[in-house]
């Protein structure tokens, strides 16, 4: 066996069971094979939820399909099929499409309901009472508790792939990724804490956004420089956030792949 060979030269890993260096290596180059198309989708994908917020119930309807085809991107992506196409999938069956992406972000919502009270509680008694909240504490109290919740409930992280790939509704979404991810709890802990780190640099970016606002925000003579500095690392910030976003998603989508195999649902494309 060649040492230096790329990661799918020695055939797919066996099903059942998350490589988790696998993972992360056909994550990254489905990532980085498909970037144009995935740029250019997100900006329209932006650009249609933008679109639809303006009419106020709009994304009511846009967020669902949008969801569909993003996953239905990373799991494309991972197969070697990844297209345009593929982020307006989600239009096809758009009923149903619509019922069970509002199913999931519900039942997500469930689920991280514990971690997205604390850190309510944390943020809300202190602006109610005007008090400013200081960036770094802010970071470390709702990073900190939200990536070990994150963690412990981390395979609900395969029930959206499910709904996609198999074409699955939520209540046999959940039974199906409940049954792939058996014994697959640790290591999908682990990809979400991995996930976080690599997320780190545009959270610490974004705490020193808001302190370098602080310090200049005083001083008119600087307003220039001070702009000048946000909208540079506003700049870096969105494009690692993408990048860390589109590198999460394929990774996940890449681990699925391991667990589930060639997807099941009826009419699936060949690759």
């Amino acid at each position: 066996m060649n040492p230096y060979s790329p990661p799918n030269a020695d055939g797919p890993a066996p099903l059942g069971n998350i490589d988790l260096a696998r993972a992360v290596a056909d994550g990254t180059t489905s990532m980085v094979a498909n970037l144009p198309a995935f740029l250019g989708g997100s900006l329209i994908a932006v650009g249609i939820y933008y679109a639809s917020i303006c009419t106020c119930i709009g994304w009511i309807a846009a967020l669902p399909f949008l969801m569909w085809g993003i996953y239905r991107f990373a799991l494309d992506a991972v197969d070697g099929k990844a297209s345009l196409q593929s982020m307006l999938s989600g239009t096809q069956d758009f009923g149903s499409v619509f019922v069970r992406m509002w199913g999931f972000l519900m039942l997500m919502v469930l689920v991280y309901a514990p971690s997205l009270l604390l850190v309510f509680a944390y943020v809300f008694p202190k602006a109610f009472r005007g008090e400013a909240i200081d960036p770094v504490e802010q970071m470390l109290v709702t990073t900190i508790p939200t990536t070990l919740w994150a963690m412990l409930t981390a395979r609900f992280t395969v029930v959206v792939f499910t709904l996609v790939d198999r074409d699955l509704g939520v209540a046999d979404g959940i039974s199906a990724s409940w049954e792939l991810t058996r014994g697959q709890g640790l290591k999908l802990a682990a990809l979400q804490l991995l996930m976080v780190v690599i997320s780190l640099p545009a959270q610490a970016l974004s705490v020193g956004m808001q302190q370098i606002n602080g310090q200049l925000a005083n001083d008119p003579s600087k307003i220039f420089v001070n702009l000048g500095i946000q909208l540079s690392l506003l700049a870096v910030v969105y494009a690692f956030s993408f990048l860390s976003g589109m590198l999460s998603l394929c990774t996940f989508a890449a681990a699925y792949r391991q667990l589930a195999g060639p997807s099941t649902a009826p009419g699936a494309r060949e690759a």
